[in-house]
């Protein structure tokens, strides 16, 4: 891939709305980066992200970032459905693409948007942005470094609350959103899953809508996975909880002890070869993880950065990403058929 030298690359943020303010936030705060445009078809979001991050260049449309020599990189923030037009359009113009997960609905428009990457010899990274997560990045390096022995079995619960899916209208429809949580929240743990214990081989699962109303994809979803290593385990979404806030774990069981992430935050790990028994210790993530930012966003943010300097391959690439979907289709193949689905990458 060409490396960039110079200077702090100029990122256009695609899509103001939501998860976008967090990305422009790190934009500005990394030296290494600049904020060169914003893009938003409602103007006085448009407005409003132009004015609180002091970004001078903005368009309704993306069309005018393609030919702007002052901007190196996009930022897609947009609705599923868009990424992969978005996403293509910025690489054959010559642009490097860091994109919200998932990287597409399909693993068709994935494989679109992979061949683009390559053909054009530009970057194209996924916003799995658990793993500059300093609690999930603690998790991996504790399984990888054997502290739990062999692992065997896994669970992943996250539950949000039932007002996410009527305050975000296209994640109801199936052409925008691709899926309900198991697509918008299923992405990041499928994703940490495969980055820490392998490749998903097959899948069992149902999908309901039980509590959401004029919706076209799932509020809820319970998955069982096997691993190619022959490990199984379940993971359950959902966007219909009557309690405030979300709820969220990720545990992974080995032979001499277990891992767990609680919220995102909280990480606690029986090890019998790191502490001597098979009592729960709560780590320090930032004892940990200390080598990343404490700002998850940032850490994925300098990450990229790093990629287009160096052409390396991101560690969220487009085929990391792609198989991420691939497991979320077999697992909708599954509920719709009632049968075993192996996972097609």
């Amino acid at each position: 891939m060409k490396k960039e030298t110079g200077r702090g690359i100029g990122i256009a943020v695609i899509g103001c709305g939501g998860i976008a303010n967090v990305h422009m936030k790190v934009i500005n705060l990394e030296a290494g980066s600049r904020l060169a445009a914003v893009v938003d078809i409602d103007e006085t979001r448009l407005a409003a992200a132009a004015g609180k991050y002091d970004v001078e260049e903005t368009y309704t449309t993306w069309e005018p970032v393609w030919g702007n020599a002052n901007i190196d990189a996009v930022d897609i923030c947009l609705p599923h459905h868009l990424h992969m037009p978005a996403t293509i359009a910025a690489l054959e113009a010559g642009k490097h693409v860091l994109v919200e997960k998932p990287i597409s609905n399909t693993v068709a428009e994935a494989d679109r948007m992979i061949e683009a990457g390559e053909r054009n010899g530009k970057v194209l990274m996924v916003g799995h942005v658990k793993r500059f997560n300093r609690t999930f990045v603690a998790m991996q390096r504790n399984v990888a470094a054997g502290n739990i022995g062999e692992p065997f079995s896994f669970e992943a619960i996250w539950h949000g609350p039932r007002e996410i899916m009527p305050g975000i209208p296209w994640v109801r429809k199936k052409e925008t959103g691709g899926g309900g949580p198991l697509m918008g929240f299923g992405t990041h743990h499928l994703d940490i899953l495969h980055w820490t214990l392998g490749k998903v081989e097959e899948v069992f699962s149902f999908t309901t809508c039980a509590v959401v109303e004029d919706c076209e994809v799932e509020d809820t979803a319970a998955v069982c996975l096997r691993l190619r290593s022959g490990m199984i385990g379940v993971v359950s979404f959902n966007w219909a909880r009557s309690a405030e806030g979300f709820y969220e774990v990720l545990r992974i069981m080995g032979s001499e002890g277990e891992i767990t992430v609680t919220d995102g935050i909280e990480i606690r790990l029986a090890s019998e070869r790191r502490f001597g028994d098979r009592e729960l210790h709560m780590l320090n993530s930032d004892e940990e993880a200390g080598d990343l930012p404490e700002e998850q966003f940032l850490g994925q943010l300098r990450h990229f950065i790093d990629c287009v300097h160096s052409g390396e391959r991101p560690l969220t690439d487009g085929r990391t990403a792609r198989d991420t979907v691939a497991v979320i289709e077999a697992a909708y193949r599954s509920a719709e058929t009632g049968k075993v689905v192996k996972v097609d990458y």
